[in-house]
């Protein structure tokens, strides 16, 4: 009874986050998100499609940092051994290079918060907080949208295909891809091709030769699930030759062995 009536009378006294809707104690948790980018004349640009996802293993050589309090009013990152004072940091230089497939670098990543806290609500809020977690950065070869995927489209166990995304060797610089819809006798190294280690976005164009469908290009965008890296989500949108119309295909889709 005597906490309701301090509720009840001092608003949010030592409450809880729930009690006090418009303010939140100082907090330094944060989002390590990979991002991939585009390279053109015009300068640096995020791949059309890119989803930015919670992860702590990455093959990208940039990641994006986001605070989970974004109104703080200092921040302050340590990765590795720089500091960085930016709220939102986009960092560069992670993964592991050709030569080295199977290392991992971990990297220690530690953030620190200011703010003006609210003693009312929260009277042992100290103002600052800090986080530190560790980033496992991998060679990008392992990222897990490599191999071989078995894609129910449009949600149809009936309606199937399949491709394969892959390399020939653990240092080669190229990947390639045998068409979901430009079978047969479609591998061929892929174009434009943005992956992380759970996404993967990258078109080709088509085979010269044995095209069945009449394809001009296909596009993929696969998100392996985090929880199973062997299920994945995505979209497949092909153009076709004749008219150049695109048709969209969501799917599932399940790793099968090659």
């Amino acid at each position: 009874m005597a906490l309701l009536v301090l509720v009840a009378l001092g608003g949010c006294k030592g409450c809880n986050e729930d009690a006090c809707p418009s303010t939140r104690r100082t907090n330094a948790g944060f989002r390590i998100e990979e991002y991939d980018q585009v390279i053109d004349p015009a300068g640096l640009y995020l791949k059309k499609g890119w989803q930015f996802y919670e992860t702590d293993t990455v093959t990208c050589d940039e990641i994006r940092l986001t605070p989970y309090d974004m109104n703080a009013e200092r921040y302050e990152w340590i990765i590795g051994t720089d500091t960085l004072k930016d709220k939102q940091p986009i960092v560069y230089g992670f993964a592991p290079g050709p030569g080295s497939p199977n290392e991992d670098r971990r990297i220690s990543i530690k953030l620190t918060t200011w703010k003006t806290p609210d003693r009312g609500c929260f009277p042992n809020d100290s103002g600052v907080a800090t986080t530190t977690r560790i980033m496992t950065a991998r060679f990008w070869q392992r990222s897990k949208i490599y191999g071989q995927w078995l894609l129910y489209l449009n949600g149809s166990k009936k309606d199937t295909t399949s491709f394969r995304f892959y390399t020939k060797s653990p240092d080669d610089f190229e990947s390639y891809y045998t068409g979901a819809l430009m079978k047969p006798d479609c591998n061929a190294n892929v174009e434009n091709k943005f992956y992380g280690f759970r996404q993967g976005i990258f078109d080709r164009n088509t085979c010269l030769t044995n095209n069945l469908h009449n394809i001009q290009q296909e596009f993929v965008h696969i998100m392996v699930d985090p929880l199973n890296h062997d299920s994945a989500t995505g979209t497949l949108t092909v153009v076709y030759q004749n008219n150049l119309t695109k048709k969209e295909f969501k799917f599932t889709a399940k790793r099968q062995q090659p």
